[in-house]
This record gives C-alpha cells, sequence and structure tokens, in this order.
C-alpha cells in the first residue's frame, strides 16, 4: 500500500509540476466547480478504492488539459511564426498578434482550471494517504 500511495504522489507532484493543459469536458467543469471543503467532505467518505479510483480519473484529466494547453500555445507561436519582425505595424502583423494573444488567453484559462483540477486532486490523494497510513 505504501507504494500506492508513493506512486499516487510522485504521480500528483508530477502533474503539479507541469505547466500545460486545457479545458476538459463537462465532468471537469462540474469538478472544477466543486467547493473545495465539498471535496474534502467527499474525500472522507470514500474507501481507498474509490480514491484510487477518483486520483487516476484526475491524473487523466489533468494529461487532456495539458494537451490542450500545448496546442494552444503552439498555435500562438503559429500565428506569430511568419510575422516579420521589422513590419510589426502592419495589419497582418497585427492580426497574427491579436490571434497569438486569443490562444495565450485560452491557455491562460485552461492552466488555472489545470491548477484548480490539481488542488482537489491532492485532497483526494492526501485522504487516500491518511487512510493508508
Amino acid at each position: 500500500m505504501k507504494i500506492v500511495i508513493n506512486s499516487l504522489l510522485g504521480a500528483a507532484l508530477l502533474v503539479a509540476a507541469t505547466a500545460c493543459g486545457t479545458q476538459g469536458g463537462d465532468d471537469a467543469s462540474a469538478e472544477l466547480k466543486t467547493p473545495l471543503a465539498d471535496v474534502q467532505a467527499e474525500a472522507t467518505k470514500l474507501d481507498a478504492p474509490a480514491l484510487e479510483s477518483k486520483i487516476e480519473s484526475f491524473k487523466a484529466m489533468a494529461k487532456d488539459y495539458e494537451g490542450q494547453i500545448e496546442e494552444l500555445q503552439d498555435k500562438a507561436k503559429e500565428a506569430m511564426a511568419n510575422t516579420d519582425l521589422g513590419d510589426l505595424l502592419s495589419d497582418d502583423a497585427k492580426k497574427a498578434k491579436e490571434l497569438a494573444d486569443k490562444y495565450s488567453g485560452e491557455a491562460d484559462e485552461v492552466m488555472k482550471d489545470l491548477k484548480a483540477l490539481q488542488e482537489r486532486m491532492n485532497i483526494y490523494v492526501q485522504e487516500l494517504k491518511k487512510k493508508a497510513g
């Protein structure tokens, strides 16, 4: 059981250290809107296998978010890739910058969601650690 806990904690730290991801589906949105106190209350009611399952689903959502963030960051870079630095005041350069800013803003929003997901996942990890104690 200690190996499982250490593996889960390691995965949680890895996810927490990552700066990539994007918005998930309806399940993820619902999870992110749940107040932390409610998440804590739910976690205390779950047994170890249910906590492990919840953590695994959070890890999958985090991976999805990371992929979405990377995709948006790539789109932002691509939008500016063909812009001539000497012609930054042209209409084309302005449009490219607006598009890059849009993608960067979307990536920032997804990063906020990823952070909220990580906070919630950590609650489940800590509760699993207590129960395995």
